[in-house]
């Protein structure tokens, strides 16, 4: 019995968050993405298996929203993939719809613009930047013809 309950430690109760690398931005992985824009956080309500982080849009990328507040869903804990925002933070998020809601996660592309966060990663988000930068103004010399 002392046996059972010493493995029972040692098994974790929590799945582990694993997501495969990228590489850099894609058209087919632009093409997998319901709404991408640059925004700050405005609100976080925790949840017990989501949370919902409310954005202040500066920018849309792809998808055509006139609201300029935006709640996105995300799974409540990193270990489940979840993203861990801070009020006041700036991110650049990509989302897709499921179960009619806005979701994103730490598997997508969605990342911190803040350089003095932990995880900031200038090169990639530069990259990310300049495709989607020209994909808007491809997008809007378009519309203009």
């Amino acid at each position: 019995m002392q046996l059972y309950f010493a493995l029972l430690f040692l098994v974790p109760f929590h799945t582990i968050c694993d997501c495969e690398p990228l590489g850099k931005i894609s058209e087919e992985q632009y093409n997998s993405y319901n709404i991408i824009f640059a925004g700050r956080v405005v609100g976080i309500k925790d949840g017990r298996l989501e949370n919902v982080i409310s954005f202040k849009v500066n920018t849309y990328y792809k998808g055509k929203q006139s609201r300029d507040t935006i709640k996105v869903f995300t799974p409540s804990s990193g270990a489940s993939c979840g993203i861990s925002p801070e009020i006041g933070e700036d991110w650049l998020v990509f989302t897709y719809y499921l179960d009619t809601k806005v979701k994103t996660m730490l598997c997508t592309r969605t990342k911190r613009m803040n350089s003095n966060s932990l995880d900031y990663e200038k090169e990639e988000l530069g990259n990310d930047l300049k495709f989607l930068e020209a994909k808007k103004d491809r997008s809007l010399s378009n519309n203009a013809q």
